[in-house]
């Protein structure tokens, strides 16, 4: 079920709740509050912790949000009304900050919601990409179906690789927070020298002249070896458990609820352990020298994690194996569809390619996406820094 959706039947008595109450409230845009910390935070619709407002009005809606800041008393009140319905209802989690505190704590924000989010350093890429789109005249906006959507996705991504690398530069917020300087950095230096705007191609690139000269290994040598490998068997037991699909978010990470599933059947817990543990630890740090290295690893082990995204253990599988719902911003793509394991690293390192090729709203002010710079491909290395080694 799309995450707009799954909120319908509690918004409609939501509604009629305000209308009973005499209370002046923007439903839609509850809804949309509500859609972004269910797609991106993974957070119900009754749980509202102390600081989730802040959060959400100043972090998750300017960089997510296709549309404008609302009016700061209309959202006021409109959150107020909602706090008051959950509490009254008995719908408020129990683990939530109280109401009057959350409704003080949006009043004290919602002034600063519209410069920040006229400010296009808090936007993602996403929402650079989409705004980009829709200055070239392509609609993005109620489409009748996901070819079209597609569509206009691809001819976005053209668009945008078409344009100057400054230009990119100029137009994709700095994550970084330092600013452009006018002194470029290794990693731009490389991808000047070598004419290519990913980095990671031109970092493979310039290792060029030091790999040593002859033929490659032969994959029927290098596959049995790639397919014995711990990392590599772990990636393919990943693809066998999401095989019959699992839950996404709009990110296209699980869901919490299968994520703790497939950390404790794949698992994971020894991995976290033993990487805990191999770290040189400063036993003289207040957490540590508190409680001890042993109990420190132990709590560090059981800590909850807010996304998927958090857990190391699993985070190195997901994107190295390259599982992936069937396209972007499609609200039928629901499901996680596992890729079939192919022998050697190509068939699980590709496939996670594949999906950053199709994604333009992935794609970092280099012209890249962050995703492959986690997770290389290996037609990637063929073509660049095995380049002229084959022979």
């Amino acid at each position: 079920m799309d995450s707009a959706d799954t909120h319908v039947p509690l918004l409609r008595h939501f509604s009629s709740y305000a209308a009973a109450k005499g209370r002046d409230v923007d439903v839609e845009l509850l809804a949309e509050l509500l859609r972004l910390r269910d797609s991106y935070d993974d957070l119900e619709a009754t749980f509202w912790p102390a600081g989730s407002v802040e959060h959400l009005l100043l972090e998750r809606w300017p960089s997510k949000a296709m549309i404008a800041a609302p009016d700061a008393e209309v959202l006021v009140e409109s959150l107020d009304a909602w706090f008051r319905f959950l509490r009254r209802t008995g719908r408020m989690s129990g683990r939530s900050a109280d109401s009057k505190e959350l409704t003080r704590e949006a009043r004290r924000v919602a002034p600063r919601m519209g410069e920040v989010s006229a400010d296009r350093s808090h936007w993602s890429s996403t929402k650079v990409l989409m705004d980009f789109g829709r200055s070239r005249g392509i609609e993005l906006d109620n489409l009748p179906d996901e070819e079209s959507l597609q569509a206009a996705l691809d001819r976005t991504s053209a668009a945008w690789s078409a344009l100057p690398l400054a230009e990119r530069r100029r137009l994709m917020p700095d994550v970084s927070g330092r600013g452009h300087r006018d002194d470029l950095s290794e990693c731009e230096r490389l991808v000047e020298e070598h004419g290519v705007d990913d980095p990671v191609i031109a970092l493979l690139m310039s290792f060029d002249s030091r790999l040593p000269g002859g033929k490659l290994p032969r994959p029927d040598v290098t596959g049995a070896q790639f397919q014995r490998a711990p990392y590599v068997q772990q990636v393919v037991e990943l693809a066998e458990w999401a095989r019959n699909g699992q839950p996404l978010t709009d990110r296209d990470v699980l869901r919490l609820a299968p994520s703790r599933d497939a950390f404790a059947e794949l698992g994971l817990e020894a991995w976290t352990r033993s990487q805990l543990e191999r770290r040189d630890h400063d036993e003289s740090l207040p957490g540590v020298a508190r409680v001890g290295r042993e109990r420190w690893i132990e709590d560090e082990i059981a800590k909850p994690w807010r996304s998927a995204a958090d857990c190391d253990a699993l985070d190195r599988l997901w994107f190295g194996g390259g599982v992936r719902s069937r396209t972007p911003r499609d609200p039928g793509a629901q499901g996680l569809r596992a890729a079939s394991p192919e022998p050697g690293p190509r068939g699980v390192a590709q496939r996670r390619s594949d999906r950053c090729s199709r994604t333009p709203g992935a794609v970092g002010a280099s012209g890249c996406s962050p995703d492959r710079r986690r997770a290389c491909p290996a037609d990637v290395v063929r073509r660049s820094a095995f380049r002229g080694v084959e022979g």
